[in-house]
């Protein structure tokens, strides 16, 4: 990302803390200077308590900022990433996967996955072609439960022999699941797992 929230990202992670070491070692400095040392440690005690209150209700780790202190994990979507996960690992590299773009966007950051249809539609045209690019834009619209027209259908059916597809992710909650999942499943192929999305896989004999 670049922009305004870049610059506020960097000032946070490289200079806060050195804001924080400085302001600290000043503190302490200044206490070491009071005496007696109870009424010193008395005051940096308040001082502690006060700048954690502060940043508890005001500061980064305010509750409205749903922070947690801990091992930082991945940064992923908690819906797509999982998905992706699953079809790179039972989908062999030289297989081909029409998938929403919460899931394809995930399948590229694995070492080994299986090609893709599509990843971002917005590069889909530039990449392919206007006409080309606008029918894989079709498929996963209509994978992705956001657009269906007529055509659909037949467009997707078509797409498995033309792309030679072996797996298809859909999303669950899309309108035309059902009349999906029933295409697929008169053509043999078997639904591996359900979820937010459910992902098809094809038949041996074309897998």
């Amino acid at each position: 990302m670049t922009g305004l929230s870049t610059y506020w990202r960097l000032t946070w992670a490289l200079l806060l803390p050195f804001f924080l070491a400085i302001t600290c070692v000043g503190i302490a400095k200044g206490a070491t200077g009071i005496k007696p040392r109870l009424l010193a440690a008395v005051a940096c005690s308040v001082l502690i308590v006060a700048a954690f209150a502060f940043g508890w209700r005001c500061g980064t780790l305010r509750s409205a900022n749903h922070m947690t202190l801990g091992v930082p994990g991945l940064k992923v979507d908690r819906w797509g990433y999982p998905v992706a996960k699953q079809v790179a690992a039972v989908i062999p590299e030289n297989g081909m996967v029409l998938a929403p773009e919460g899931v394809a966007a995930w399948l590229p950051t694995f070492t080994f996955h299986p090609r893709l249809l599509d990843v971002r539609t917005i590069y889909l045209p530039g990449t392919f072609g206007a006409e080309e690019g606008l029918k894989r834009q079709a498929l996963m619209a209509f994978v992705s439960g956001q657009k269906r027209s007529p055509k659909s259908l037949a467009l997707l059916q078509a797409a498995i022999d033309r792309y030679h597809l072996t797996c298809i992710v859909i999303l669950h909650t899309a309108a035309w699941e059902g009349e999906i999942a029933a295409s697929l499943g008169r053509a043999g192929w078997r639904r591996i797992s359900t979820g937010v999305y459910d992902v098809w896989m094809a038949p041996p004999e074309v897998a």
